[in-house]
């Protein structure tokens, strides 16, 4: 039991590191004035996945599904109410992800712990949701408000927000 705790410990640590790197190369061989920003978000989506298969297993397609079924309320519903159906989807799904841990499996037990994970992938998840509904509202949002407002426009940079390995949120 000690001994999958530190390997998981371990693979994150290794997982830390490669993303350091990976900012570096990504930085160099993949600047903004080289490679257009599709490209850019496709590479990091993909280092997202990968990272979080390595560091969490299969529990990583929790993060795929939570992700991918949220995007798709974005989608279908209409602006005026997609934020608040993210919210309540991702927090739902959250919910109902660590009562399963908890509860269903083993809570004595070591399992990897993807719940944390989760968690900040619901904030920035229903971050998304709520700064396309400002952006849509954008002629009647403050001078304050506007900056931090997102349209619908930018589908491929909400993706990399929620799958990529960097969390900035730039969306033009």
């Amino acid at each position: 039991m000690l001994f999958l705790r530190s390997d998981i410990q371990t693979n994150l640590k290794i997982c830390q590191l490669c993303a350091l790197l990976t900012a570096v190369w990504f930085r160099l061989y993949l600047h903004p004035s080289k490679t257009s920003p599709f490209v850019r978000h496709v590479v990091a989506t993909l280092l997202g996945i990968y990272f979080a298969l390595f560091c969490f297993g299969w529990y990583a397609l929790h993060f795929l599904l939570q992700s991918g079924i949220t995007y798709g309320i974005m989608i279908l519903t209409g602006v005026e109410h997609m934020h608040k159906y993210c919210l309540v989807v991702a927090l739902g799904y959250l919910s109902f992800c660590q009562i399963t841990r908890v509860y269903v499996f083993d809570y004595g037990m070591y399992s990897a712990d993807f719940t944390g994970p989760m968690m900040v992938i619901t904030q920035k998840i229903t971050s998304v949701a709520f700064e396309i509904h400002d952006g849509e509202l954008l002629p009647h949002l403050p001078h304050w408000h506007r900056h931090h407002s997102c349209s619908q426009s930018c589908e491929t940079q909400c993706k990399t927000i929620l799958l990529g390995f960097t969390s900035s949120q730039v969306c033009v």
